[in-house]
């Protein structure tokens, strides 16, 4: 008869030894891998360290807050998602200089979308059916706030009524805004 040593306990054969080897690994995943037996069913109040701190970045979203206003947003063609325009600089004609905006998106219910991407802004004249040629706005992720963008470089020809032309992916889902804007002479 073979003795095997397993620690501190002798067993009598290898087979006995590696039963209780598995045995113990098992049950050491499964406590692991299980939580707490109870859940308290009272309602849990939201952590504050989850809420960014909003007076070292103003702009910041606070998770479970819309990101603006029904009056403020103006919704895609599709209504998969919305969009707010708000003027750092202009907007005016070319000869003022450049305009600036920020953009920000939500989704259809004003909340933080969850992806943004393959954002294009293109100002448009419809009543005389022009753009700005081959002048492209540029468009850049304002740091700590992934749901709002810095447009610059926006050059309006002339005074008078223009649109922007918003094109944007998000949440997986492509979609186009027109907001009017009304450049002063």
């Amino acid at each position: 008869m073979v003795k095997c040593f397993f620690g501190p306990l002798k067993f009598e054969t290898q087979f006995i030894a590696k039963a209780v080897y598995w045995v113990f690994i098992v049950s050491m995943v499964a406590l692991t891998a299980c939580g707490p037996k109870h859940e308290s069913k009272k309602k849990k109040t939201p952590s504050t360290e989850a809420v960014p701190d909003t007076s070292v970045h103003p702009e910041l979203p606070i998770v479970g807050t819309p990101l603006f206003s029904a009056s403020d947003g103006h919704m895609s063609q599709n209504a998969h998602w919305q969009v707010c325009l708000e003027w750092k600089q202009g907007p005016t004609a070319n000869n003022d200089g450049e305009s600036l905006a920020y953009i920000t998106f939500a989704d259809a219910t004003f909340f933080a979308p969850n992806t943004i991407s393959d954002i294009r802004l293109k100002p448009w004249m419809k009543i005389h059916g022009h753009g700005t040629g081959n002048l492209v706005p540029t468009i850049t992720p304002v740091i700590d706030n992934p749901t709002k963008f810095l447009v610059s470089e926006i050059y309006f020809l002339m005074s008078g009524p223009w649109e922007l032309q918003i094109n944007a992916t998000i949440n997986g889902n492509p979609d186009y805004v027109e907001v009017n804007v009304e450049v002063d002479p």
